[in-house]
């Protein structure tokens, strides 16, 4: 069965590293399937990857700058790299066709029929506009998505989108209510995904022997710890940030994790791959230990001063792993996401 990604979620993984793509793309694999690209978006991908890098050269233009300020020495100042990044753009999208199997066949153009239609659909607030009549872009990918389905031989297709609030039902599990009864009268199926990981998890295969039991005897949760708290170095997460600020009432100039105690396991999925190795799918809970530091004001007899404060907080977090099973042995150990 086909699939259509939605452009938020190559925005959650731009350069499509994640185990979830792996797993992905063996399912096309397997099923000799494909993935189908509206053009609105591939234009959309193309935006997102243009403003990432526009945004993070013009952060390393910055900071060389800023660098070179400092310097007294002339000879040791750094040159400003030279990133032609038109070119960049255009490399990155033959990057996703090759990476994810894109024909030329499976990018829809425009439809300029739709206009009348869309205007329609907004004016009237059918779904997936939205209450206000907006969603232009989602009733052009529901559209597209409706005549595909129409013209292909299985008469359904996969499609996978953050986007609940639109396309999804009240709980968030299935495609909505108004969107599956237009599907049901063209006599097509849409079958809807909030994530790559909840595909994943509904076309898992279910192997006996690997339950929580076997995890706990056969998961490394040194490793597990280790992995986590890399992952939490690496980025400063918005979610810690954040919470950090309610409980302290300032805002940390950074932190760092110093250990992570999982407390217990859960969402266990596994998928078989091709290559007769197995992903599993896990959900592991437990405190994070963070050391952080605010500067607060320190300012007395109408002398201004600001001195640093070391804080220790425990923060519970949930950690999705993705194990690598080679011959019923654990492997490797991977990050999917992090949740505060």
């Amino acid at each position: 069965m086909d699939i259509i990604l939605d452009s938020n979620i190559y925005r959650g993984d731009i350069k499509l590293r994640s185990k979830e793509f792996d797993i992905l793309l063996d399912y096309l694999k397997k099923t000799e399937s494909s993935i189908v690209l509206p053009q609105i978006i591939f234009d959309e991908i193309k935006g997102l990857y243009l403003r990432l890098l526009t945004e993070r050269n013009t952060e390393i233009i910055k900071n060389i700058n800023n660098i070179n300020l400092t310097l007294t020495d002339l000879s040791t100042h750094i040159e400003q790299p030279e990133i032609n990044i038109e070119k960049e753009v255009e490399s990155y999208l033959l990057f996703i066709q090759e990476r994810l199997r894109i024909s030329p066949l499976k990018i829809i153009p425009y439809n300029n029929d739709y206009l009348p239609i869309i205007s329609n659909r907004a004016i009237s607030r059918i779904k997936p506009a939205g209450e206000k009549g907006q969603g232009f872009r989602d009733t052009l990918i529901w559209l597209t998505m409706i005549d595909y389905c129409k013209k292909s031989l299985e008469k359904q297709l996969i499609f996978i989108s953050i986007n609940t609030d639109d396309f999804a039902s009240p709980d968030k599990s299935s495609l909505h209510h108004a969107l599956t009864e237009e599907c049901d009268k063209a006599k097509i199926k849409i079958n809807y995904f909030k994530s790559i990981k909840d595909f994943i998890e509904n076309h898992s295969v279910k192997i006996d022997f690997i339950t929580h039991d076997w995890i706990a005897e056969n998961l490394d949760y040194q490793e597990v710890e280790y992995t986590v708290l890399d992952y939490l170095n690496s980025i400063k997460r918005r979610g810690l940030i954040s919470w950090i600020y309610k409980e302290t009432k300032v805002k940390p100039m950074g932190y760092n994790a110093v250990s992570f105690s999982p407390d217990h396991d859960d969402d266990l999925s596994v998928y078989e791959m091709s290559d007769n190795t197995m992903i599993i799918n896990l959900t592991v809970g437990g405190y994070a230990e963070l050391d952080f530091t605010v500067r607060v004001d320190d300012s007395w007899d109408g002398e201004y001063a600001y001195v640093d404060q070391s804080y220790n907080e425990n923060v519970y977090i949930t950690a999705s792993l993705s194990l690598t099973l080679v011959d019923n042995k654990i492997e490797d150990i991977a990050m999917i996401d992090l949740t505060v």
